[in-house]
């Protein structure tokens, strides 16, 4: 159950750093367009993530 609050909050946040980082690209970003983009690449990646891995070692794999 910690495990899984600890994944919500590491994806909670590194949704937040990608926007961020966006928006100093492109301030016209749709930002709950892209919120909703990046939850449903997160929900793939996670459903075909290694098992056994911590988040930290599933977030630094996929998104670097």
């Amino acid at each position: 159950m910690l495990t899984q609050i600890h994944q919500s909050v590491a994806v909670t946040q590194w949704i937040e750093r990608r926007i961020d980082i966006e928006l100093e690209e492109n301030p016209n970003l749709d930002i709950e367009r892209r919120k909703a983009e990046l939850i449903d690449d997160v929900r793939h990646k996670t459903r075909f993530g290694a098992q056994g891995e911590t988040a930290e070692e599933f977030w630094q794999r996929n998104w670097k």
